[in-house]
This record gives structure tokens, sequence and C-alpha cells, in this order.
């Protein structure tokens, strides 16, 4: 064993004190330190916290190497399946051959195998492996999570031990070395099993990734399952090896994201990403509010059954390369053929009840909801209604195709059921949408999507219903989407979806909640589980939170499939500056007309119900595409 301080002394950091009461002891445990850009971006984001500290390198040259470049647990090539008739069957003739009884086959035989032989060389079917690079050798998109950094600087001054394992144990030597560090957890970085005694070493055992699900790909190749076999989801799981085989772990964090349907290289590209931000997340959680509810939290999420069906725990085979890459190209080309025949255009779709019978929840009765549709050179979207002066005000997304931006319009709706033509009421240099308005103190304010100027903003307005000015501005450096103000409990909350790793993760997958005592003049204050939702299936808000029957809903997207593909409505069921628990309870796809592809906005006022939802018309219906 060899103890090596790597490179240059380090200052050390006074532990925090909240929650845990002092920062965790962590260790690190890799084959290298030339790591894969997703995971130094991890341990940037650990080393800059004050909520964890690196305090040991456990550099092992020994073990299961990972695949290059990536720390994944996975094989580097497809499993071939090593049917070689034309090497074998000679030998199995030459040994018939010594069977008199069997001699007058012999000469079928050869003839049989010498037609497989032509048959096999005119086909020149590809290997596995030459599949497998065909399929891999896309240019990964920046910023690329696989790109090797060198972590000399970031490693610095925290000791490193060389540890060397011997079949399934460490030496004794390396364990004491282990244990004078006193840590916390682990972090494996590209392992396929480890050893018990090193497991033993941490209070909290060994933090590690598991891609895909219990009942999916687990172990398997991690974003390339789902890209072949088109399933709409990825999905990453951050565990807690109890065991030396990875197998029946605690899982301490799930995130769903949409699989990049085409790119098995875009998608592994984005998982990553994701991975880079859980545990990070964990680790805070855990120090913030301590051990006992940390766990009691976890084993509460764990308490049911969760069997590993074991689908999809090997890399393909020639054979499934050869059934699941036609299938893929199949579903690329009709995406393509889609995509020159048809332009996709958002439009409304309201129901307006007879007056009298207004209700506090949207209309249900789908079918019976009439469409508006816009001009062909813009998209209507995000609709939201307001009552004023006995007749409905519609605030919308106005998008224009030829600037490819959006600005906030209106239009008036009698009791009728008659309706305007939308104006303009509210344009900035940058890109507005989700009209978020509500009354207060006897004034209407809006909380418009301002993501492109990374920033939250309040609007007031002047007069009604097209001047405004901007109030104050409520988050700053934030690319926020969607937001949702929602007043419960005396305080008020804001739900928005952001992208933590810009250009890298999504704006479809994460739900974020911030609070304030003040609407206007407020602190508004991050929650301490943020992100409250890490699922593309139903994070991002599709409208206003509403009350019906002392159920308080909220709506959020389901963009799994494609972007706003559907709503889900979930019953909020615990909401504090602490805690956030929802459950789903019905879900709304774009399945009643045949020419409705998805719906990601549904409001209501008194009689007025609202939505939105895309369309596909072809192409030839306009003089030129969007």
């Amino acid at each position: 064993m060899n103890i090596t301080v790597n490179l240059a002394m380090g200052g050390s950091i006074p532990p925090q004190t909240d929650g845990l009461g002092r920062k965790l002891r962590l260790g690190l445990l890799t084959h290298s330190i030339q790591l894969p850009n997703w995971a130094h971006s991890m341990l940037r984001r650990i080393a800059d916290s004050d909520y964890a500290s690196i305090e040991v390198v456990l550099l092992s040259q020994t073990g299961n190497p990972p695949l290059p470049n990536t720390c994944s647990l996975s094989p580097a090539i497809p499993v071939g399946e090593h049917f070689s008739l034309p090497k074998t069957m000679p030998g199995v003739v030459e040994s018939l051959e010594q069977h008199p009884g069997l001699k007058r086959w012999t000469r079928l035989i050869r003839r049989t195998t010498f037609r497989a032989r032509q048959l096999a060389e005119r086909r020149q079917k590809p290997r596995s492996e030459d599949l497998w690079a065909a399929l891999m050798k896309e240019t990964a998109p920046e910023p690329d999570a696989f790109e090797i950094i060198d972590a000399t600087d970031l490693l610095r001054g925290i000791p490193v031990l060389d540890i060397a394992r011997v079949f399934d144990h460490l030496e004794i030597d390396d364990i004491t070395a282990i244990k004078a560090y006193d840590l916390d957890i682990i972090i494996p970085l590209g392992f396929r099993s480890l050893p018990r005694d090193l497991l033993d070493q941490a209070r909290f055992g060994a933090w590690s990734y598991c891609h895909g699900d219990n009942d999916a790909n687990h172990g398997g190749l991690d974003g390339v399952w789902e890209v072949l076999e088109g399933n709409p989801c990825t999905i990453s799981v951050l565990q807690m090896i109890v065991n030396e085989d990875l197998e029946n772990n605690v899982v301490l964090d799930r995130s769903w994201s949409a699989t990049v349907p085409f790119s098995v290289v875009a998608n592994r590209n984005q998982l990553y990403w994701k991975n880079a931000l859980l545990l990070p997340r964990k680790l805070a959680e855990l120090h913030r509010f301590g051990e006992q509810p940390f766990f009691e939290r976890i084993s509460e999420e764990n308490r049911y059954l969760d069997f590993n069906l074991e689908r999809r725990c090997n890399a393909p085979t020639e054979t499934e390369l050869n059934l699941l890459l036609p299938r893929l190209r199949q579903r690329s080309e009709e995406f393509a053929r889609r995509e020159k025949s048809f332009w996709e255009q958002w439009i409304l779709l309201y129901h307006l009840k007879e007056a009298g019978s207004a209700r506090s929840a949207p209309s249900t009765s789908l079918r019976s909801y009439k469409r508006m549709v816009p001009p062909q050179d813009r998209y209507w979207a995000d609709p939201f209604p307001v009552f004023q002066d006995g007749q409905y005000w519609i605030f919308i997304e106005e998008y224009l195709l030829e600037t490819e931006k959006g600005h906030i319009a209106v239009f008036a709706m009698d009791l009728k059921g008659n309706y305007e033509t939308p104006t303009r009421v509210l344009e900035r240099p940058y890109h507005l949408s989700y009209p978020f308005i509500f009354p207060y103190r006897d004034s209407w304010y809006m909380i418009p999507e301002t993501k492109q100027n990374r920033s939250l903003e309040l609007y007031e307005c002047i007069s009604f219903p097209n001047q405004w000015k901007l109030r104050r501005v409520l988050l700053d450096g934030v690319e926020a989407v969607d937001p949702t103000l929602f007043e419960y409990r005396g305080k008020w909350w804001i739900f928005t979806n952001i992208a933590e790793n810009k250009r890298a993760t999504s704006t479809w997958d994460e739900l974020f909640v911030f609070h304030s005592d003040d609407l206007i003049d407020g602190v508004w204050k991050p929650h301490a589980r943020n992100p409250i939702v890490s699922d593309v299936r139903k994070a991002r808000p599709a409208g206003r939170l509403f009350s019906h029957n002392g159920t308080i809903y909220r709506p959020g997207q389901d963009c799994s499939r494609c972007y706003g593909y559907g709503i889900r409505l979930h019953e909020v069921l615990v909401l504090t500056e602490e805690e956030y628990r929802e459950k789903e309870v019905c879900a709304i796809e774009p399945l009643w007309a045949a020419d409705l592809f998805g719906v990601h906005t549904l409001n209501f006022e008194k009689e007025l119900s609202v939505a939105d939802a895309l369309t596909r018309r072809p192409r030839t219906t306009r003089s030129s595409g969007p």
C-alpha cells in the first residue's frame, strides 16, 4: 500500500453546523484522476459546497475497468453470439466420418455446408462490433459529458491511497488506512462490483448510479436500450449500495428524462449530465436535515417491493441489433417524412357553459371544446382567462414564426362565446410566453415567462387590459419556464421549471418552488427540497393550481413523448417550506381527436374553460414552412 499527498497542501474549511452538524466526509473511489466531464462537474459542485468535502481519493489499479471515457458499468461492445457455421461444420463432418453408420450422410452434410457458406458470403452480414461502432460514431453534443478532464487541480491537497483488491477483499493495510479517514460515504466511479469490506468502511455506505429502473434496464447499457426500443423515458437512479454485487440496493433518488429518440450518443450525454446533479442534491439534503430524518424518508420511499426483472443486463447481441436497428431507422425515416410533409401549429380550445353554471374546476368534456385556429404565420398557446367588466379576457402567448419570438396578446369573449381578434399588449426584446395573470389588492398583475432574459419578472397593469409596466424582478439569474403562482396558508409560492445544467439538461424535467411572505416586496426563498419533482412526465407547470371539492390540484405537463404531449393532474398532499408531496389523479392525452398531438395548458374562469392543442397541417396549406 502506498500513501501519497496529491501535488500540494490544501487548506481546511471549518465544518458547517446545520442539520447533521458538520460537513459530510467523502471518499472518492476511482481508477484514474482523468475523469469524464460529467463526473468532474459533479465533484466540483461538491468541492465548492458547504455540505461535504472529499477527504481521500482511493485509487484502484485493479478490478474491473470502466468503459473508456464514461465511468460506466457497461461492457464496451455488444455481446456477439459467435455463430460461425463455416468454421465449425468441417470439424463436425470429420467427426461424423469416424462413425461408419453415418458415412452415407457425410456427402449431404458437406453439400449443405457449402451452400450455407455461399449464402453467408453473399449476405456479408456485419459483425455486431461493426453495427455497434456505426451506432456510436455520432459526434457528441456540447457540452460533452464524456470529454476527459484532468482532475489534478480539483483534487489538489487531498490524500491519495493506492489500494489493491485481492479477489473480493481489500488488503488489511488498506482497510486500516481507509478507516483512519472516518468516512461517511464512498463514491465509486466505474466499478461493476465492490468488495464487502470496502462498503463497511463508510458510515452511510457507498452511493452510486444505476441507470434504468428495477423493472427495466437495470445494470444494462445506460441510455442505449431506451433509444433502441423507443422507450419515451430514460431513468437515472442514485442508490446506496448494500452488497458487493450492486443488487437489491436502497434507492436514494430517481429522475426521468425524455429519451433523445434517434441518438444513443445524445441520450447518454443528457443522462450523465443529469447524474452530475443527483448525488450533490442528496448530500445537501442529508446535511441539511440530519441522519435520522433523511433515512426515515428514504425508508418510507423504499417500503414497497420493487422487483428487478433483469430484462436488459447486457449489451445488445448481434441478433438484437439486426432486429432493433431497422426499427430505429424506420422510426427516424417516418419522423423525417412527417417533418417534410407537415408543419405544427398550436391552437386554442375553449368550452363555455351556460351562465350560472360556474364550477370550481375546468370542463372535463374534452370533445365539447371548440377550436380557435390562428393565422398560418403564428401560434396561439398558454391561455389564461380572467373576468372583467362583464366579459372574459383571455391572455395568450402569440408566437410569430417569422421572428421566432413570442409576445403577450389578449382578446375579449362575451358570455355567448363571441370573441375578438387578439391584440398585442406586452412585448420585450426577448421571448415572452405563459402570461400568468392574477388580481391582487384591486390591481391586475402578471408573471410571464421571461427565460431568455434569465429572470422572473412581475408586471403591474396600468390600464386594463393593454398597458403594463415592470414592477420588479422577483428572481434574477435563473432560466425559469412557466412560472405559476399560488397562495396557500399565508404564503406565496411560485412553481417553475429550471434546468440547472444549462445546455446539458432540459427545462422539461424538474420542478422548483420558491416562497415568500410578501408577494410584491418580499424575498423569494428556494424550497428546501428543490427540485420537488424530477420527472419529465409531470414536472413542468400546465396552468393554475386550483381547489375543487377540498382537493388542491396541480396541472403538470407530460413531455415524455414530445414537448407538451399531455397533462397530468396531481393532488397536492403536503406543501410546506421543507416538504412537498403530491399524487397523480388523472391524465389528459390528445386522444379525443385524430388531428391533435399535444395539449399542455389548461385553465378556467367561471363558466369558461380554455386549453391549447398541437395540430399538424400539410405544408401545402402554407406558402413556406416554419
